[in-house]
């Protein structure tokens, strides 16, 4: 490390760490000694020390070098879930390969695409016209539309009613076929460079009682992580409940929505929320006022079984994470994530490095 380098390290730790050395009654010299280990052992930068908090002195160093760091993230999955492998993974295709193992996902209606859409019966998808005539014969009054390989909730619609021609959106805006057409492909157009043509007609999912009441503005999923080691187990990272917030419709925590971690009994831990850059837990939904903790999470052992199940049938991507709605009859697959993200640590409290994963780390010389 260069002067530079060393001087900004030290600067960076020092205001960074202000509010934990207030908060745990810890010193400087002990961050330091902390972080200086911790990024020679996993790479951990000092923002990710802060960010999950292992200033804390109730934490032992063996649970704070189970942290993940963020570039041992992007070589995990750069080693368990080769580029050439991943397109399964899309939302189009991993429901049609799903089918075909029993796995239940939301049924897709169409999909829109200037080149090769096709509803589900084979008809063209291809231009304004036809998806104007598909979407106005549609049967069903509750849809979404979201492309093909978005991420993070982006460029999703939620259409909630219909009053003849006109859709009625979550947001409640009133919208003709050409209208939502027209605001579909403007917020396929915001997705990232590398989104795929395409734009999904899908089945709305109506999510168990207990989930709407916490919060009815949003599908709120449950998110497992999964990994197979090299014995071929495969091993549950994190679960934890994603909750929207506000009035959004998605529950991404990229999009302001939050988390919280869901036991080995399936009860819901206190909820971390982001509150001008840091993560503090709490008890009820901001929004809504209901209880989050101690909640019991209906259809969880089930859940965690049908991610481990799927994960099975997809043994070239070794770790994934399993978007997973909890609906009255039982758990549905929404999606499935190549990247689930380092914040899961901040959202379940805890290091996600296990000993198989440190095998991989320790063989790829992390």
């Amino acid at each position: 490390m260069n002067p530079f380098g060393a001087f900004r390290f030290l600067h960076t730790v020092y205001r960074r760490g202000r509010l934990d050395r207030q908060r745990f009654g810890v010193s400087y010299l002990s961050q330091l000694k902390e972080i200086y280990a911790l990024r020679r052992l996993n790479g951990l930068e000092p923002y990710e020390y802060f960010e999950y908090r292992l200033s804390d002195p109730a934490l032992t160093w063996e649970e704070k070098k189970a942290y993940l760091s963020y570039n041992q993230g992007c070589a995990l999955h750069r080693e368990l879930s080769p580029l050439q492998d991943r397109a399964i993974t899309t939302k189009f295709l991993s429901e049609r390969f799903f089918d075909w193992f029993d796995i239940p996902m939301p049924r897709t209606y169409g999909i829109y695409d200037p080149r090769s859409g096709r509803t589900a019966d084979g008809k063209s998808l291809k231009n304004a016209q036809e998806f104007r005539e598909f979407i106005e014969n549609l049967e069903a009054n509750k849809f979404v539309l979201k492309p093909v390989s978005s991420g993070k909730g982006a460029g999703i619609t939620v259409i909630l009613w219909r009053e003849g021609s006109v859709f009625i959106s979550a947001a409640g805006k009133r919208l003709s076929p050409m209208q939502l057409w027209e605001k579909c492909l403007e917020g396929w157009k915001s997705t990232s460079s590398h989104t795929s043509y395409g734009l999904l007609i899908q089945e709305y999912v109506e999510q168990h009682e207990i989930l709407q009441r916490i919060q009815p503005h949003s599908l709120n999923t449950l998110r497992v992580v999964t990994f197979i080691n090299d014995g071929g187990e495969v091993e549950v990272l994190a679960t934890m409940v994603k909750l929207g917030l506000g009035a959004s419709t998605v529950d991404n925590l990229s999009k302001g929505g939050f988390a919280a971690r869901v036991d080995e009994g399936g009860i819901l831990q206190k909820a971390i929320l982001e509150e001008s850059g840091s993560y503090e837990p709490a008890e009820k939904h901001p929004t809504t006022n209901q209880q989050i903790e101690g909640v019991r999470l209906p259809f969880f052992d089930e859940a965690v079984a049908l991610a481990i199940r799927a994960q099975l049938h997809i043994p070239q991507l070794r770790t994934l994470g399993w978007d997973i709605a909890i609906t009255p009859k039982g758990p549905i697959i929404i999606e499935t994530n190549v990247f689930w993200g380092n914040l899961t640590q901040v959202a379940i409290c805890k290091g996600m490095i296990t000993p198989g994963l440190r095998e991989v780390l320790d063989r790829i010389a992390w």
